[in-house]
């Protein structure tokens, strides 16, 4: 298994939202980041991608497979602060709908929010 800690920027909380940005850190230290406008620096350890939305999926769906093709109980699971948000927009970037994802992708996400909540003994 792989966690995935990421993070996006969009244009509002509305329904038809637009990705700006998405930035993504393994449990390994990899990094990806992609945004649909300007340029960034890059690094040996960062994916950098400027591109549209297609050219963003193709790029972060082939830095996700890499790692499952070296372990065949290889799963794909995503932390974020606001999964509410970041998982929709991450699913809709990827595949569509959730029930396109690749096999190796959890569909679900975990909220750290809920977590440190927890571990505080802080109610919702």
């Amino acid at each position: 298994m792989r966690t995935y800690f990421f993070d996006t920027e969009f244009t509002g909380l509305r329904k038809d939202t637009t990705l700006i940005s998405i930035g993504i850190v393994s449990d390994t230290g990899d990094r990806f980041y992609a945004e649909l406008e300007e340029s960034l620096a890059a690094d040996n350890k960062t994916t950098t991608v400027i591109g549209s939305k297609a050219d963003v999926c193709c790029e972060l769906m082939e830095w996700l497979e890499m790692d499952a093709n070296f372990d065949s109980d290889y799963a794909a699971v995503f932390v974020s602060d606001v999964s509410h948000y970041d998982m929709v927009l991450l699913i809709d970037l990827l595949a569509g709908n959730a029930m396109k994802l690749p096999e190796f992708i959890t569909p679900a996400c975990h909220d750290i929010n809920q977590d440190i909540a927890t571990m505080l003994d802080i109610s919702e």
